[in-house]
């Protein structure tokens, strides 16, 4: 345990990385509006409660007063810019699961960049904001039941049915992706608002497969404003 302090307040107290990281094999803490000291600096302190404090790395952005910059995930091994001019970061922040990006040819090379990654399996992302409430955009593709894949055992309905939640509240139950894409090798988007953090700073997006694999191609964190109060 240690504590830290952001010019000379609380920022973390008795804080256990270990414990807090859970599952995933690395913990970040996101806070947003932070300003400097009166000096124009931003001091941290990392101060023994009682065990040693470490740090791996440290990362000051700007931002918006009162928001967090919106959070784009991609399943792509690295970030990019899509055609509409927004940036997209590689895959990060998940657990478990296995990534694949498909080549820009035959049935997928009408498909947009953004949708020919995606990571499936049993899989979650913990993604680390600072506490208040946040828009999530999942976007999906149904290429995996799509007429061009009838190579694989099972195609069609009821052959990718999966349910999504955040922090144990349920978001999609027993998604059928290609009922939602109505057979068609397009995509499709689920929208959800006022997702508040975990105890741990974090909105953990849960993929648990009920028939196949669970499937993402990117995630949209977009944040509310407005701290921790609910509408």
């Amino acid at each position: 345990y240690f504590d830290v302090k952001l010019n000379g307040r609380p920022l973390l107290t008795h804080f256990d990385a270990i414990a807090d990281a859970g599952a995933s094999p690395v913990d970040v803490r996101v806070f947003k509006d932070v300003s400097p000291a009166p000096d124009g600096k931003i001091h941290l302190n990392f101060l023994p409660d009682p065990g040693r404090p470490f740090l791996s790395a440290l990362e000051l952005s700007s931002g918006i007063p009162g928001k967090l910059r919106p959070i784009r995930i991609s399943a792509r091994k690295a970030g990019f810019v899509d055609s509409h001019g927004i940036r997209w970061s590689g895959d990060e922040d998940y657990i478990d699961g296995t990534r694949v990006t498909y080549p820009s040819s035959g049935s997928m090379s009408a498909v947009p960049e953004l949708d020919r990654a995606e990571r499936y399996g049993n899989f979650s992302y913990a993604i680390p904001v600072p506490p208040g409430r946040y828009t999530v955009r999942l976007h999906f593709l149904a290429s995996y039941q799509s007429p061009s894949s009838q190579s694989h055992s099972c195609w069609g309905p009821g052959c990718r049915v999966f349910d999504v939640s955040c922090n144990g509240q349920m978001l999609l139950k027993d998604f059928d992706l290609y009922k939602a894409a109505n057979g068609k090798l397009s995509q499709v988007v689920r929208t959800f608002y006022v997702l508040q953090t975990n105890g741990q700073g974090k909105l953990l997006l849960s993929f648990s497969p009920m028939v196949n694999d669970a499937e993402v191609r990117a995630i949209e964190v977009i944040d509310e404003g407005g701290g921790n109060q609910k509408k």
